[in-house]
């Protein structure tokens, strides 16, 4: 369901009249930052602007963003070029935007590379592909597709498909699905007033909230907030390679908390701490409540891994919304110009990076 202009936040507002006035090409890349949230203004100007080519890439844009724009694109007959590169879609949304080709009659160019795409959403774009559509061009570039799911792309697509530069899906796979913040409420909810049965007289018992939460964490559903860096992995404003999240409003409690590094080659071995992971934790005025090293656990010879718990981290159950978590490789100003030329050399060798902070 679009949102109606009086219902959308100042943000939303700018952005749905950029697109509704852009009157051949609009780029909304990086200093934008674009989520699930101000998709909502862009999906609903699609159905009046005159826009051909819209840029949306290095953003934050995930599958409910992805499947909003999807829903727009159907109403739409004067797109060509869609830019969603750099983003944080995975195979529902994917094939969701893929899927609208169907329905869209100028739609020819799709740049989806540097996102989350494993074999599963590959292999539903294939199948899709299979009909007759206007697309000329689909870039899957540096996602998580396997040899034989992308071969099935490259028999429907031929020399349309853009697909090298794979990433390790075993680097996708490491984290939980994330789910969104208004499905664990509903699951919640069914789960401690019961259900009925579809087609049945019986129905779900109703569950203490205690035990409905041991569900909930048990199956590890619950939403999250990640960074992810692909390039620039050197941050001069934070002194290191940083990720660093803060949690958003109406979170509860922290989770866990989940980083990957991958490596182009197996990780370099003439820095002692290469394997080493610094966290630190700040409250909502920005100040430092913990610091800690963790090591990290050794997947396979390209992936550094950790779970953080707050069962090793007490500090981590006492977060609230505003505070930040720092996730890298981090040095006082006296090593940072010492370091700088070994730290250099690390993001050189480092392709991707994602930190994950799951709450309720």
């Amino acid at each position: 369901m679009l949102l109606s202009y009086e219902s959308m936040t100042e943000r939303q507002r700018e952005l749905y009249d950029r697109v509704k006035n852009a009157s051949r090409f609009l780029d909304l890349e990086k200093t934008s930052k674009i989520g699930n949230a101000e998709v909502h203004a862009i999906a609903a100007a699609l159905k009046e602007t005159k826009l051909t080519e819209l840029y949306l890439g290095w953003n934050q844009i995930g599958d409910v963003g992805a499947k909003v724009l999807a829903e727009a694109l159907q109403e739409n007959r004067t797109l060509t070029v869609l830019g969603l590169y750099h983003n944080e879609i995975g195979d529902a949304g994917a094939h969701a935007i893929v899927e609208a080709v169907k329905a869209h009659s100028t739609l020819s160019e799709i740049y989806l590379h540097a996102n989350l795409i494993s074999d599963v959403g590959a292999r539903a774009i294939a199948e899709t592909l299979k009909e007759k559509t206007t697309l000329n061009l689909l870039d899957l570039r540096e996602n998580y597709i396997g040899s034989a799911a992308a071969q099935l792309l490259r028999e429907v697509l031929e020399a349309k498909l853009h697909i090298d530069n794979q990433q390790n899906p075993l680097a996708l796979s490491l984290f939980p699905r994330s789910s969104p913040v208004e499905d664990v409420q509903t699951v919640f909810r069914l789960l401690l007033r019961g259900s009925e049965l579809q087609d049945q007289s019986a129905s779900l018992p109703a569950l203490p909230a205690a035990i409905a939460e041991h569900i909930l964490s048990d199956a590890h559903y619950w939403p999250s907030v990640h960074h992810i860096k692909r390039n620039n992995f050197y941050d001069v404003s934070l002194g290191g390679h940083v990720l660093q999240v803060a949690l958003p409003q109406q979170s509860i409690q922290v989770k866990s908390i989940l980083v990957l590094r991958e490596w182009k080659k197996p990780r370099p071995t003439n820095t002692a701490d290469s394997a080493a992971f610094d966290v630190i934790v700040r409250d909502e005025q920005g100040a430092v409540q913990y610091e800690c090293a963790v090591k990290a656990t050794f997947v396979d010879s390209t992936i550094d891994f950790v779970t953080i718990w707050p069962a090793s981290h007490p500090i981590i159950g006492q977060m609230r919304e505003g505070w930040q978590v720092q996730v890298g490789r981090r040095m006082s100003d006296i090593k940072r110009l010492e370091h700088r030329i070994i730290e250099s050399n690390i993001g050189q060798h480092m392709q991707f990076a994602r930190l994950s902070v799951q709450y309720i």
